[in-house]
């Protein structure tokens, strides 16, 4: 036998407005009963006190895909792990939360949002290059799972499309931006209220180059969730890139002053022009590291800040990339390149500050031209339409500022 207490309380007054008490059985047949009952009542009560009702006048109704409560229990604990985890890198936290949603799914194989939650712990589990090749092929299946289970979820459709494109990328596949674009679309659909499903709605026209549509999807993220700050890293990005350098300049320096924000790439020519040495310092930290990688700060600073002088500073770097100890990951490697000017060696899946960076060598090199065919942008684009800054040149060729 379970006691709940329900209370609504003014916030402004601490005035006790309503209280009621609930005493149950609790079993596996009624748990949901239970939570349907008692927020239909707080709702009746919201609608009494302040003169409305819920949505329509239709009852409120707990979802929750199984009749398994250990399943459940397991399914919101490691929910809850993955979503709020207070750092990106805790994978103890990660891993943690992928063996509870692993038992919830095999206690209740056909548990639908245990299995779409699963895929999205697999997902970023792969971002490590270690495993990246396993737990790709693991979320790809979890996402598919949960949407032949239940085709109304909207996560597991953002799952499966940023998985599908990223393991195409890796293994050199031919990229379908349309179907990829479909399952963000039908993801953010679906799942309106859930600010990941927004934001990579909303990167993935980043990625092609809408800048409005993506800078509105960023400011939907963020009210959805203030504190989601890679959408607000994002805002900032396509705010610069929309050609509101003093609005984006302004909202970078209050968030560095927060402690909050990223002093990315696109950035550099703004500081360099400035000679800020500071900033430019902050922006290697950033991009690069303090764990080993310190002696390439010195010459690449001194590059954006004297790019005449790249035919001396280059070899100086070239010589780190051959004789450092650190391992240097592909992120960094892919900036360490870009700004060398030595383009081939890049991914082919860079940053999104790179392809669209203002500097008029990296915009014209032949690596951006066979980034945006080799991903399905060109293709895209031509189906749905060119970006502002893009435009065809026949049926061949494309050009973009």
């Amino acid at each position: 036998t379970i006691r709940i207490t329900a209370q609504l309380i003014d916030a402004k007054t601490d005035q006790h407005l309503w209280a009621q008490s609930y005493e149950r059985t609790l079993t596996t047949d009624n748990i949901f009963a239970i939570q349907d009952e008692i927020s239909n009542a707080i709702a009746a009560q919201l609608g009494i006190l302040i003169g409305g009702k819920n949505p329509a006048g239709l009852p409120l109704s707990t979802q929750a895909d199984t009749q398994s409560l250990k399943a459940y229990d397991l399914f919101l604990q490691g929910r809850d792990l993955f979503l709020y985890r207070k750092d990106s890198a805790d994978l103890y936290t990660l891993y943690k939360a992928m063996h509870m949603l692993e038992d919830a799914v095999e206690l209740d194989p056909d548990f639908a949002r245990a299995w779409e939650i699963l895929a999205g712990i697999y997902w970023t589990a792969g971002r490590g290059p270690k495993y990246i090749a396993r737990y790709y092929a693991l979320a790809l299946k979890a996402a598919n799972t949960a949407i032949t289970l239940n085709p109304d979820l909207g996560y597991a459709y953002s799952t499966r499309g940023v998985v599908t494109f990223m393991s195409k990328v890796r293994n050199g596949e031919e990229i379908d931006k349309n179907a990829i674009m479909q399952d963000f679309e039908k993801g953010a659909q679906n799942a309106p209220n859930m600010a990941s499903t927004i934001e990579m709605l909303a990167n993935s026209y980043f990625d092609l180059g809408y800048f409005d549509k993506a800078a509105a999807g960023f400011k939907r993220c963020l009210a959805l969730d203030p504190k989601f700050f890679r959408c607000r890293r994002h805002l900032i990005n396509v705010t610069l890139l929309g050609g509101h350098t003093k609005k984006a300049i302004h909202m970078l320096e209050r968030d560095i002053k927060n402690g909050t924000g990223a002093p990315g790439p696109l950035y550099g020519p703004y500081y360099a022009a400035k000679h800020d040495r500071a900033f430019l310092k902050k922006m290697m930290q950033y991009m690069l590291g303090v764990g080993g990688l310190e002696p390439f700060h010195q010459p690449l600073i001194e590059l954006l800040l004297n790019p005449e002088q790249a035919d001396i500073i280059r070899p100086q770097v070239e010589h780190l990339i051959a004789n450092t100890e650190q391992p240097i990951d592909e992120g960094s490697l892919d900036y360490i390149y870009f700004l060398i000017g030595d383009y081939d060696k890049m991914s082919i899946r860079p940053g999104l500050d790179y392809l669209w960076y203002d500097d008029e060598r990296y915009r014209d090199s032949d690596h951006r031209k066979q980034v945006f065919i080799k991903q399905g942008t060109v293709k895209y684009w031509r189906e749905h339409g060119f970006p502002p800054q893009c435009h065809a040149l026949g049926d061949d060729d494309f050009e973009c500022r």
